[in-house]
């Protein structure tokens, strides 16, 4: 059974059968949830490309111990902000 993951998550391992040396040092896989693929598909439409914002964590695997870095895809602050500036700290006129 697959195991289902919270957000848009992946990994990078090193390339272990890496016969060229123009061959890519990481190989790994990054699975897309439905949320930001239909909006990664929404930008798309309206401008004609996108881009992702990766974020990258150096993790050790439990069963080898051997690095591996965990990504995760989302997308760039700019377009994950509110259209309202003034949104995020409305919060703070509730701390008095």
């Amino acid at each position: 059974m697959e195991r289902k993951t919270k957000g848009s998550i992946g990994a990078l391992f090193p390339n272990t059968k890496k016969k060229n040396p123009k061959a890519p040092a990481l190989l790994g896989t990054l699975r897309l949830d439905s949320k930001l693929f239909d909006a990664l598909m929404d930008i798309y439409e309206d401008h004609g490309d996108v881009s992702i914002q990766v974020s990258a964590w150096i993790n050790i695997a439990n069963d080898t111990g051997k690095q591996y870095l965990t990504l995760k895809a989302q997308l760039p602050w700019d377009l994950r902000r509110s259209d309202d500036p003034d949104e995020g700290f409305r919060f703070l006129a509730d701390l008095d």
